[in-house]
């Protein structure tokens, strides 16, 4: 216990470190609870000055409990690190208790099989990388868009009034609002190759995710046990358009998220050259994978089409065109898992429309991408 004056801060120890092991012993999420609402400011100058060897912190954000604090390092920086954090909030002022957030799982009632693990539609969002790209850890295409596109995700996410929960470094998860959903999930995917969130929605019995993933990849993703195909899709279809197309270079409506084309090896994917397409992706633009009932495209992907009458072509901006089927049934009203294609004439009359903008295998030979 710190006390300056009458101002009394606690550290409640006990939660700091069960959120500490819970995160693999050197990150923690602390959780400022108080009876007022301080100033941020006044909370930004109570963090101890970081000399250069100080503890890494991802500054306050509020929380739905109160004030929260990502910080991370070594069990020996974080003590001291936290105990002159309490000593400084007393010092402006503030009472309360400095603890560990709260850990959670998701609700007793979203943890049906289905629900948890079943088949998931998807929008699926690939970004353009800025000039020069070279592919490291985390985002490639810009702070500015990654600020843009996680927020859009989050606000799909909780547009249907669903309780937001963040995840901190895949390995605890938090309930939070959605801007604090929005500063988590843009702090981590600007340095780690993947960044998740979800929402519950209990009335719509409705499971959705925002996964961010390196280097431009957004995988929009619900699973509903009370609302129809039809719903989602059009609501999927209509988050596709409201993304921030000046910077998208190709999307789709899909059953399969971007780690299920690009990372998993299945039929479903044995057609095109999944691991090129992942190593190139300022040729997103104009190479797609696999065909969907909707999809975002680019002129230069359309125009490296065989035959597109049998489609429904509507232009969205300067380059951007959205593409649909005629009938949408076929595509999206059977659940399919990750293994699973629809119905195979239907793929491979698709796949001869799209003709060269799909990257096979010998495209990518062709053009030295494999």
């Amino acid at each position: 216990m710190l006390r300056k004056g009458q101002v009394v801060v606690d550290v409640d120890w006990t939660r700091v470190a069960r959120v500490a092991k819970s995160m693999g012993d050197e990150q923690n999420l602390l959780l400022l609870k108080t009876k007022g609402r301080p100033a941020g400011a006044v909370l930004d100058d109570a963090v101890p000055v970081d000399n250069g060897e100080g503890l890494a912190n991802g500054g306050w954000f509020a929380g739905p409990a109160g004030w929260m604090l990502f910080i991370e390092g070594s069990e020996a920086q974080m003590k001291p690190w936290i105990a002159e954090l309490a000593d400084r909030l007393a010092a402006a002022g503030i009472e309360g208790i400095l603890t560990g957030a709260r850990t959670v799982g998701p609700p007793s009632w979203a943890r049906t099989h289905d629900l948890m693990w079943g088949a998931s539609l998807n929008a699926v969002v690939g970004y353009e990388p800025v000039d020069g790209y070279r592919r490291l850890q985390g985002w490639g295409c810009g702070k500015d868009v990654l600020e843009r596109a996680v927020g859009h995700g989050i606000d799909w996410m909780c547009a249907q009034g669903g309780q937001a929960m963040a995840n901190v470094n895949l390995q605890a998860n938090f309930w939070v609002d959605p801007e604090s959903a929005k500063a988590i999930l843009a702090g981590q995917a600007a340095t780690n190759d993947v960044s998740l969130s979800w929402s519950y929605q209990q009335q719509r019995q409705e499971v959705r995710a925002v996964d961010i993933s390196s280097p431009g990849q957004v995988t929009l993703s619900s699973r509903a046990a009370s609302v129809g195909w039809q719903e989602i899709v059009a609501e999927l279809r209509a988050t596709l358009i409201s993304a921030p197309l000046q910077h998208v270079s190709v999307a789709m409506v899909s059953h399969l998220s971007w780690s299920d084309y690009l990372m998993t090896q299945s039929p479903a994917t044995a057609f095109f050259a999944r691991h090129a397409y992942n190593r190139n992706p300022d040729r997103w633009q104009e190479f797609t994978l696999d065909p969907c009932g909707i999809q975002i495209l680019t002129d230069q992907h359309l125009a490296r089409a065989n035959d597109l009458t049998a489609w429904d072509t509507t232009r969205l901006d300067e380059r951007h065109y959205l593409l649909e089927a005629k009938d949408l049934h076929p595509w999206y009203a059977q659940p399919l898992r990750q293994t699973e294609t629809v119905d195979p004439d239907l793929l491979a009359q698709s796949r001869a429309d799209f003709g060269d903008m799909i990257l096979t295998y010998r495209l990518a030979d062709d053009l030295n991408l494999a």
